[in-house]
């Protein structure tokens, strides 16, 4: 679906993402080794140069070295959903040279946790054979995402281009998945898969957006259905929680969703739930860049036939449920939208308002309404009223107000629509609402045939 609405520069930040414990404890401790080698690659990669390792760590590479780059990787996610993105740039670079480091010093840098963690009770999870370049090519999706949003982050001797990062992501994963397909847990359940996943898809959206802007708006080349298709994966492969590896004895009923546990290997990857969220709102990206209507429809009644499927559950806080709503509202603002065009299109316009597809369309914007309403009145329950997906619900309920007044024949609650979008702060005629004059002038013409 084509939407001028949507700015070719448009990524959507990955969300749910916490800071983990191991991590706040180092913070309280002091220095270990890992803050140590965090302090390391925030300083110097800063300046655009390698970080120094000393010759004794650069022959070899342990399992310790593993879960470092973990709580490093977890730390820039952290940063890089806070109110300053761009600050976890030093800390990516030097995620992507531990990754470079991890490659030099092994064939096969899996072999190191997978290994490892056999014979490890400390570690912060069983980590699958796509850990390694999940991790590796996450890394390489945010830089990108973030020189697509602000260039100026560049440092001397990094590629400027941001497709240049979503392309090395795109093979990283081709080969990872083509080298451990059919092999045990790569293709069963898998919180790294289902994470590997949703960047895959971000990847191809994001490629789609930097050659957009190249191209000054055209993006020809891409494939809305191969990004899609990752985003169904993903969610089909989430386990509904992560075991954490504990200590021996520890109590199996002491485990719990990930979305509570603080572990670090639970703040990168996903759970079922966290991956409906994620690859639902890559689905909608993806309809941005389609223009076949039917696709578009297909994918958001997929999204919704998934979404009905899943029961909340008594630990599902105001935010998920908000979250969940919010994303229902979407799908049917999508499809209501799409019937909204066609007849804003068509040359007979009120005449095309007394069709079964403008009734089709009032009644998926209604839907949509509703279920915007409902998560916007969660989030302000749950103390979010400053939140960027409060914002964002807001953004989409005046969105589906304008949409309305766009299929409504009757011209007192035509303009009560458009008031009410306005209010959400949508700018009616910028963005496809018909003015008084436009009105005016269909019903005058209508009046002389």
């Amino acid at each position: 679906m084509a939407n001028s609405q949507t700015d070719a520069k448009s990524l959507k930040r990955p969300r749910g993402l916490l800071k983990s414990k191991k991590g706040r404890n180092n913070a309280e401790h002091g220095d270990s080794p890992s803050s140590k080698r965090q302090k390391q690659a925030e300083e110097v990669v800063d300046f655009g140069t390698k970080p120094m390792i000393p010759e004794e760590t650069e022959k070899s590479v342990t399992y310790e070295d593993w879960e470092d780059l973990k709580e490093i990787f977890m730390n820039a996610l952290h940063n890089y959903k806070g109110p300053e993105p761009a600050s976890c740039a030093p800390l990516l670079r030097g995620v992507m040279h531990e990754c470079d480091r991890f490659s030099r010093n092994s064939e096969d840098p899996t072999s190191i946790y997978l290994k490892g963690q056999s014979s490890s009770t400390s570690g912060s999870g069983v980590d699958s054979p796509l850990a390694f370049a999940t991790i590796q090519g996450y890394a390489l999706y945010l830089m990108g995402a973030l020189i697509l949003e602000d260039p100026s982050i560049v440092t001397e001797g990094e590629p400027s281009d941001p497709a240049e990062y979503f392309e090395v992501v795109l093979n990283t994963f081709e080969n990872a998945s083509a080298r451990w397909k059919g092999k045990g847990r790569a293709d069963a359940l898998d919180p790294w898969k289902a994470r590997m996943e949703i960047v895959w898809g971000d990847s191809i959206n994001g490629l789609a957006a930097a050659r957009a802007e190249e191209n000054e708006g055209s993006s020809s080349s891409f494939n809305a259905e191969s990004a899609v298709a990752h985003f169904f994966v993903a969610q089909r492969c989430a386990p509904s929680i992560i075991r954490p590896v504990r200590d021996p004895g520890t109590d199996s009923s002491s485990l719990v969703d990930t979305e509570t546990d603080l572990d670090t290997t639970s703040i990168i990857t996903l759970t079922r739930n966290s991956a409906l969220l994620e690859a639902g709102r890559g689905v909608i990206e993806s309809t941005y860049r389609e223009d076949d209507n039917d696709l578009v429809r297909k994918w958001c009644k997929q999204v919704l036939g998934i979404l009905d499927a899943v029961s909340s559950t008594e630990n599902d806080d105001e935010e998920r449920r908000a979250n969940f709503e919010a994303l229902r509202g979407k799908c049917w603002l999508t499809m209501g939208a799409l019937s909204s065009e066609a007849c804003a299109s068509d040359e007979d316009h009120l005449d095309s308002l007394e069709t079964e597809e403008a009734q089709s369309s009032r009644e998926e914007l209604d839907r949509a309404v509703k279920f915007l309403s409902d998560a916007r009145r969660r989030l302000k329950e749950a103390d979010l009223a400053d939140s960027d997906i409060l914002k964002e619900v807001e953004r989409s309920m005046g969105e589906a107000y304008m949409h309305l007044g766009n299929v409504t024949a009757d011209e007192e609650k035509r303009e009560s629509l458009y008031v009410l979008a306005k209010t959400f702060g949508v700018d009616v005629d910028l963005l496809g609402g018909d003015s008084d004059d436009e009105w005016k002038g269909i019903e005058e013409d209508d009046e002389k045939d």
